[in-house]
C-alpha cells in the first residue's frame, strides 16, 4: 500500500517566502527600468555600466536658484558664489580629479555636459562646475550650446544676444561673442538669439574651428548642450569633447532613458564617460548614505579652531 506524504509545511513556506522576495525584487527592477524615476546612484551603475562620477545632493538653496532662474530674476544666480561651502558645491569639486584623467587621457581639454532629457539641471551643473575651475585657478570658458532652450546667460545676469549662434552665422566675431569675467577666470558665451537650425550649427566646420582656437585660449572649456534624447545637437558636439557627461534627476530620470542616451552618443563615436546624480534627497530613507569613492557621502560642516 502506499504510504501517505505528509506536507512539509515549514519548506512551502520558506519556498513561498523567496519567490515573494523574487518577484519583488524583478518588480522593483522593472519599475525602475520603464516607469519610475532613478532612486540612487547604485541602481545606475548596476544597470548601465556607467560610472557615477559624482553625487549632487538636493538642497533648498538649489531650488530656490532654479525658480529665479524659471522666472527671470535679475542679478548672479549662482550657488558656487553665494554660498561655497554648500553641499551640492562640495560634491561638484569632487568632479575635478575625475575629469582630470579624462582629459588628459582624451589629449583634449572640453567637457561637454547634458542629459536625456529636459529638467535635469544640466545647465545648473555645466555652470556651477565652470565657476568651480575658475575659482580654483583655470583659465575657464563656458559655452552655452543648447541653442534650443538654453537659460545659462540667466545665471550670470545677462542676455543671451550677441552669443554663439550670432558668431557661427559670421554676424560678430570673438571679441563681441565672449563674455569676459562673469566671475573671475571665467569667460562666457551665451546661446545668442535661438536659431531654426541649431543642428546644422552644431555640425558646421565653423563650430568645430571655433572650439579649436577657444581650446588653446584656456585651459578648460565647458560645453552645455541640449539633452540627448530632444534633438541631435549632442550627439553632434560629444565628438568633439574629451569628456562626456550625462546629468540624471533623482526620482525624475529612467533607466531606459539613461540607456538610449549611452547608446545614441556611442553611436556617434563618443561614449559617456560617467554620470552626474542630481538633486538627490539625503533625508529620505530608502537613500541612506552612499559609498562613493571609498567614503560613505554625508553632510558634515568644518569647524575653524
Amino acid at each position: 500500500p502506499k504510504i501517505p506524504v505528509k506536507p512539509q509545511k515549514p519548506l512551502i513556506v520558506a519556498l513561498g517566502g523567496v519567490l515573494g522576495l523574487l518577484a519583488g525584487v524583478a518588480l522593483a527592477i522593472v519599475r525602475s527600468l520603464f516607469m519610475g524615476g532613478i532612486r540612487n546612484p547604485q541602481e545606475i551603475e548596476a544597470h548601465t555600466g556607467l560610472s557615477v562620477y559624482s553625487v549632487v545632493p538636493f538642497t533648498q538653496e538649489q531650488l530656490l536658484i532654479e525658480q529665479r532662474i524659471a522666472a527671470k530674476t535679475p542679478g548672479l544666480q549662482l550657488l558656487t558664489v553665494s554660498n561655497p561651502e554648500s553641499p551640492p558645491v562640495e560634491s561638484l569639486r569632487s568632479l575635478r580629479i575625475a575629469l582630470q584623467f579624462a582629459t588628459l587621457e582624451a589629449g583634449n581639454n572640453r567637457v561637454m555636459i547634458t542629459g536625456a532629457t529636459p529638467g535635469v539641471g544640466k545647465s545648473f551643473i555645466s555652470a556651477n562646475f565652470a565657476a568651480i575651475m575658475a575659482i580654483a585657478g583655470k583659465r575657464v570658458i563656458l559655452i552655452d550650446a543648447d541653442m534650443r532652450k538654453g537659460h545659462i546667460h540667466q545665471q550670470f545676469g545677462t542676455t543671451r544676444e550677441n552669443g554663439l549662434s550670432e558668431r557661427l552665422a559670421g554676424m560678430i566675431d570673438d571679441t563681441r561673442a565672449i563674455r569676459r569675467e562673469v566671475i573671475p577666470n571665467l569667460d562666457l558665451i551665451t546661446t545668442g538669439k535661438l536659431p531654426l537650425n541649431p543642428a546644422d550649427m552644431m555640425m558646421s566646420e565653423t563650430f568645430s574651428n571655433l572650439l579649436d582656437t577657444l581650446s588653446a585660449q584656456y585651459d578648460l572649456v565647458v560645453i552645455d548642450t541640449p539633452p540627448v534624447l530632444v534633438a541631435a545637437d549632442a550627439a553632434a558636439v560629444a565628438p568633439l569633447a574629451g569628456a562626456v557627461l550625462l546629468v540624471a534627476r533623482a526620482d525624475q530620470t529612467q533607466l531606459g532613458e539613461l540607456n538610449e542616451s549611452a547608446k545614441r552618443l556611442v553611436q556617434a563615436g563618443k561614449p559617456a564617460s560617467g554620470v552626474i546624480f542630481n538633486a538627490m534627497d539625503m533625508t529620505r530613507r530608502h537613500y541612506g548614505s552612499y559609498k562613493y569613492g571609498g567614503y560613505r557621502y554625508t553632510e558634515y560642516k568644518y569647524k575653524a579652531g
